[in-house]
């Protein structure tokens, strides 16, 4: 094997050990209790190596964050034939299962983007990580609308551009809340859900119309009771 693949593969194999260990701490301890020099013992590897190949710890956290994102798309199938309704709850449901497979760590990683500042907003013309994994995360939005439109379902009033950044928005909301304890994972989902009905709505042409506006209606119906003092 050439020197040059044997270093890559080598870079590589820290890198990944790097994000595992950072993953762990994260998800065990929050974001408080990563440290260079932690990351670094725990990865097996020195900290001027660490930061050579990664970068510093927010710089890791906003990776990972975009990370999460990639593996969104990556799972994600929409079928271009789907009505409005159907695509809206193919996102939010892959969203939620990669959610569930690790919920103490996404939840960290949300409230770590926060405490550094970073921006989680998407298309404000930003090329920080935060604000590109926003972008992603309304591309997959876009991408159904343009799918939509396509097959005749919207009215083309509104940009698939337009439309998912509002999806997105509708989206963005309640995962904050989620994180940080103010609901749970299924008032998060019918939020959200609620969200993206309501923005396909505004530009679809009937009976999807309808299909999404009752579909709104019966989550609102479905909302969880509060407990009485």
């Amino acid at each position: 094997m050439p020197i040059n693949e044997k270093r890559m593969r080598a870079s590589n194999e820290r890198r990944e050990r790097i994000f595992s260990a950072a993953h762990k701490i994260i998800a065990e301890h929050g974001y408080d209790r990563l440290t260079t020099r932690g990351l670094a013992e725990a990865a097996g590897v020195t900290a001027p190596t660490l930061y050579n190949l990664v970068g510093s710890k927010e710089e890791i956290v906003t990776q990972m964050a975009a990370n999460g994102v990639e593996d969104v798309w990556r799972r994600l199938s929409l079928e271009p034939s789907s009505s409005p309704l159907k695509l809206c709850d193919a996102i939010i449901d892959q969203a939620h299962l990669v959610f569930a497979e690790d919920p103490d760590f996404q939840r960290a990683i949300i409230i770590a983007l926060d405490r550094l500042g970073v921006s989680y907003s998407a298309h404000t013309g930003g090329r920080d990580m935060g604000t590109l994994a926003a972008d992603r995360c309304a591309e997959i939005a876009e991408q159904a609308c343009e799918m939509a439109l396509n097959h005749g379902k919207l009215r083309g009033n509104l940009s698939p551009h337009q439309l998912g950044l509002q999806m997105f928005i509708a989206f963005r909301g309640p995962l904050r809340d989620w994180a940080y304890g103010i609901i749970d994972a299924h008032d998060m989902m019918r939020r959200q859900k609620t969200g993206f009905y309501l923005a396909f709505a505004a530009d679809a042409h009937d009976p999807y119309r309808q299909e999404l506006l009752d579909a709104a209606a019966s989550l609102a119906k479905n909302k969880p009771q509060l407990k009485a003092a």
